[in-house]
């Protein structure tokens, strides 16, 4: 018998019949083949269950029932493929024309083809019943299969896909699936696998990993009862020689060359005299043997079979297959073939007679079959020993709750000795706490039966002790032999409840703002949160969490939460919320990931930030601005050169401006009024330039400005500006006159540096200050003389009665006419340092305090300050200093004594004593003379110069000295 290429185009369609998943796929794909290549008109296929059969699908057929009837009458053009001699089912076909003998060859093989993938169906479906099984078969299978988390963490893989990166399966548990296989850091591109995940349907496609193979992987995403995706199976399959085996044939005219060196299964072709004209790829992945190694049949069979006994029975075998080729149809055969790995598979063969005396034999490697089979007569066994080594405890009982079978880990959680005496006592009454409502139990026993899953908590009891614990209950339905059971898996989560208490109090009790969010919208809040947002827990659940905070910060705040939460941010993020009382208020956030009522949520962790961020600020602040005037300081006014050096703003103007006198009216009217001055200063600067301009404070009594966009020229207009603005201050406020040294330079160009163009600003500052600086002394000391009169309404007169009684007694003494001018100036200044003594002491009622008293002193040093700055006063500045020593060396402030006083000073000293006591003052009342006169001798030799007492007395009484006063 052989066969024309139509009819091997034919069988090779027919070896491509695909292993779909769904019976639906398998119908759609065997009526496309049958109308396709057979032209068949009508068909069925018959399942057999037990005893019954049922129509698994149909097409050309109305009703079911015209099967039956068809099948009745066997018409010559209808042909019935039994499946497993009968025990599986039925095939039927029919189509137009009688049938030939071509056509009953091709329905057989097309109904083995179909016979096989049934059989292994249900091989498949069988092991779905145990995970165990299920794990050993897969683990067997050369396709990588992996299950994967919904972060594409790996929590299952079989042999195959860890052995491709020299790991175990447990070695790889764990990992991240883009990390071990394509040495990434985050997912793949258009992974089918993450694509599963996002759609939550099965998806497929190529990937290249780093080695240059080629996969082709499919993504089945798995749901739980509730529907949300909780991992992907991944298979995965090397293609990489299939796909180069595709490109070179794309070139490749001849169809059955193409078709043969893609098939997934092995082919083989050779002649009559046994040598082998062909193998495809297939063979050679499947074998390992080439063409070279096998170029006869003789080579084949000594690699592929090398125990010589066996090799004998196949070979008999072989040759009453080749003989009965061309007579009858020749049923497949399944030998064990040893790989050139060693590797010993069972391969099913089947020949076929082709033209020439050539044979074509097709491969099936059903060595996955062949273990599935044995692994599931193992089933049984396998599952007592997982049911038994579980972590969790097991029932099996029945819809009443009659219980039938329970696992090692019961006993031990239940306290019970053994299963008989287990199997003896009820559900309800034995095992379960009173307080439990003991009535819904049949009630959730009937959902399960209907369907339904069930998962409670629940108070159990052993009842040997009666102590009761709980327990986490997963309830479901099994199918045992022909009825339907519950499978009640207890978990004992007594552990968890008193973590989930304490979870509960760190909760309510935290320092800091915690809250739950689930399904975008608030769960619970902690009292802490209530305190930072205002809101209370009842006006919070349900509310979206993003309405709490400024709407300018919501986009960041989501981007930066969903960072967190995919592990990508560690560090708390901040932002603003809306406080129900506070206003706007700073807060720093973390979320994570938790479970909450049995669903993913978000726990947030919140603190209030803002008196931090307010601090902040203010330091930032303060780092460019001086604290005094609040203008910039001069680090900010260096960086703006540095920043304005490369601008497009040129021409640029500078001008640098000091504070004339600073240092003289801190040291004589006190810090104060220099404080005073500079804030005075400020406000016409400020007044005299544009918004733009930028004003720095750049030392203790020196500004300076940049003047952007301004020549030479508008400069010299601002300076003027300024100089308007000083005299209109002055004129205003005469007490406290201001004077400014200013200088100014301009950069045209980029060429001139603006830290050039500061400098020599802040040389003509300086050249400025020179010309004005003896007329700015005189200005201030004027003023303070003038303050200083304006005090003396204390002693009305004082001044001038004081320089009449010094002036008489210098004459007397016959002091130079030098002396005699210093000694009017100083008895006319002599109190000027008062100017810098605050009112509340100089004008007290009463004695002074210890403190006061010291303050007072300082007015001998002030004065001398004043006078030593002022050209006219600088003659008697060294008086002033010495105008309160006393004779016995306890004056101050330099406690000189006796002869080392300056005349004049001892002069002014009994002069000053004697009009204080004679004339009212706020803390004394006037004396008599003659009790002035008493005292100033009391006092002669110890506060006053003895001889100088004596003469002052007689000009007193008006009489004349016999002596000369040693000066």
């Amino acid at each position: 018998m052989s066969f024309d290429v139509s009819e091997l185009l034919t069988l090779y369609d027919i070896v491509f019949l695909s292993f779909p998943e769904r019976d639906e796929e398998l119908m759609q794909e065997i009526v496309e083949k049958s109308t396709r290549l057979f032209g068949v008109r009508r068909l069925a296929l018959i399942i057999r269950q037990g005893k019954k059969h049922q129509c698994l699908g149909h097409w050309g057929f109305q009703k079911e029932e015209e099967i039956w009837v068809q099948i009745e009458k066997r018409k010559e053009n209808s042909f019935i493929y039994s499946l497993e001699n009968g025990n599986l089912g039925f095939l039927y076909l029919e189509q137009a024309h009688p049938l030939s003998d071509r056509d009953k060859r091709l329905y057989t093989i097309f109904g083995r083809r179909i016979e096989s993938i049934i059989v292994r169906k249900q091989i498949e479906e069988k092991l779905q019943d145990s995970d165990r099984e299920k794990a050993a078969i897969l683990d067997s299978i050369l396709e990588h299969l992996v299950f994967q988390d919904a972060e594409n963490r790996v929590l299952w893989a079989n042999k195959s896909a860890a052995g491709s990166i020299g790991l175990t399966p447990v070695q790889l548990e764990g990992r991240f699936c883009y990390e071990v296989w394509y040495q990434r850091n985050e997912p793949c591109d258009n992974c089918p696998v993450v694509r599963a995940l996002h759609t939550g349907h099965p998806q497929e496609g190529t990937m290249i990993s780093p080695d240059g193979r080629v996969w082709f992987i499919r993504g089945y995403p798995v749901k739980n009862e509730r529907g949300v995706i909780e991992g992907v199976v991944k298979v995965a399959m090397d293609i990489t020689e299939q796909k180069m085996t595709e490109e070179a044939l794309n070139e490749s005219e001849e169809r059955f060359r193409y078709m043969a060196e893609s098939s997934p299964f092995p082919l083989a072709i050779f002649d009559a005299s046994g040598r082998y004209e062909y193998i495809n790829p297939k063979f050679t992945e499947i074998f390992g043997y080439t063409l070279k190694e096998i170029p006869t049949g003789k080579e084949w069979f000594t690699l592929a079979y090398p125990d010589p006994l066996y090799r004998r029975k196949v070979i008999s075998a072989w040759l009453a297959d080749l003989e009965l080729l061309g007579k009858d149809i020749v049923s497949p055969r399944v030998f064990s073939v040893t790989c050139k790995d060693g590797l010993v598979r069972e391969i099913m063969f089947r020949p076929i007679l082709i033209k020439n005396a050539k044979h074509l034999i097709t491969y099936e490697d059903i060595t996955e079959s062949k273990r599935a089979e044995k692994a599931l007569k193992a089933s049984e066994e396998t599952f007592r020993v997982v049911f038994n080594n579980v972590h969790d405890a097991i029932f099996i009982h029945e819809p009443d709750g009659t219980i039938i079978d329970v696992n090692e880990k019961m006993l031990q959680m239940y306290g019970m000795d053994n299963k008989e005496e287990a199997l003896k006592l009820s559900i309800e009454k034995d095992y379960s706490s009173p307080e439990n409502l003991l009535e819904q139990l049949p009630c959730r026993w009937e959902k399960v039966i209907a369907g339904e899953t069930q998962l409670f908590e629940w108070k159990a009891r052993r009842p040997r002790d009666n102590s009761f614990f709980d327990v986490e209950m997963f309830l479901t339905k099994l199918a045992l032999g022909n009825k339907d059971v519950i499978l009640a898996t207890v978990r004992d989560i007594t552990d968890r409840k008193r973590e989930e208490e304490f979870l509960r109090n760190l909760f309510i009790y935290s320092p800091i703002g915690m809250y739950i969010v689930m399904d975008g919208t608030f769960q619970f809040v902690n009292s802490q949160f209530e305190k930072y947002s205002g809101y209370r827990q009842e006006e919070l659940r349900g509310v979206n969490p993003l309405s709490l905070v400024v709407p300018e910060d919501q986009n960041m705040v989501r981007t930066n939460a969903v960072r967190m939460l995919k592990g990508k941010l560690s560090s708390p993020y901040e932002f603003r919320i809306v406080s129900k009382k506070e206003g706007i208020r700073w807060v720093a956030e973390s979320v994570t990931s938790i479970w909450y009522k049995g669903k993913q949520a978000t726990l947030g962790n919140f603190m209030d930030i803002t008196e931090r961020r307010e601090f902040e600020e203010k330091l930032k602040y303060l780092s460019l601005h001086d604290q005094l005037t609040g203008l910039y300081n001069r680090a900010f006014f260096e960086e703006e050169l540095h920043r304005l050096s490369n601008s497009r703003e040129y021409p640029i103007t500078i001008i640098s401006a000091d504070l004339d006198g600073l240092k003289l009216i801190n040291d004589t009217m006190g810090h104060n009024k220099g404080d005073e001055l500079l804030k005075t200063c400020t406000d016409v600067l400020e007044k005299s330039l544009r918004s733009s301009d930028i004003l720095a404070r750049i030392g203790g009594d020196e500004f300076a400005v940049i003047l952007p966009r301004c020549n030479e020229k508008n400069g010299e207009i601002v300076v003027k500006r300024i100089r308007l603005l000083i005299e209109y201050h002055n004129r205003k406020h005469p007490a406290l006159p201001l004077s400014v040294s200013i200088g100014i330079a301009t950069a045209t160009t980029k060429e001139q540096t603006l830290a050039d163009v500061f400098r020599k600003a802040d040389e003509l500052m300086y050249r400025d200050k020179l010309y004005r600086s003896a007329s700015t002394r005189s200005q201030l000391v004027n003023t303070l003389l003038a303050a200083l009169s304006e005090k003396d309404y204390i002693a009305e007169g004082h001044v001038k009665r004081v320089q009449e009684l010094c002036q008489k007694l210098g004459e007397k003494i016959s002091l130079s006419s030098r002396q005699l001018t210093d000694l009017s100036l100083l008895a006319q200044v002599h109190d000027l340092g008062k100017v810098g003594i605050p009112d509340s002491i100089l004008f007290k009622n009463g004695s002074l305090t210890n403190k006061e008293k010291e303050i007072m002193q300082q007015h001998s040093e002030i004065g001398f300050r004043i006078a030593s700055s002022s050209p006219d006063l600088a003659p008697v500045a060294e008086l002033i200093l010495r105008h309160h020593e006393k004779w016995d060396g306890s004056g101050y402030p330099l406690g000189l004594k006796g002869e080392g006083i300056p005349i004049e000073c001892r002069i002014l000293s009994l002069v000053d004593a004697f009009d204080a006591m004679t004339n009212d003052r706020p803390y004394n009342r006037a004396k008599s003379k003659e009790e002035a006169i008493k005292e100033l001798k009391r006092y002669a030799g110890t506060q006053f110069d003895p001889d100088l007492v004596e003469k002052f007395l007689l000009i007193l009484e008006g009489k004349k000295s016999k002596t000369q006063v040693n000066i």
